[in-house]
């Protein structure tokens, strides 16, 4: 697991966290193209196909709901 050190400020918002927090799985292309890979050009990656985001901060759950495709997973 790869570990990073964030330093927010009071007028970060928890925006601005999220948006600092990268998940290796938003840029891979899920699927297997063994057979043909250049159908992988124009397939979607990862964070075009799952949406969804949120952090859990102090026994709460913060859902990032700005994408229209998103999920309350929280529930």
């Amino acid at each position: 697991m790869k570990r990073t050190h964030l330093h927010l400020i009071s007028q970060n918002t928890l925006v601005n966290l999220r948006d600092a927090i990268v998940c290796d799985k938003e840029g891979q292309i899920p699927g297997d193209f063994s057979d043909s890979p250049d159908q992988s050009k124009n397939s979607k990656n990862g964070g075009e196909i799952f949406t969804s985001a949120m952090m859990f901060i102090e026994d709460t759950f913060y859902v990032d709901n700005r994408k229209l495709s998103s999920k309350d997973y929280s529930k």
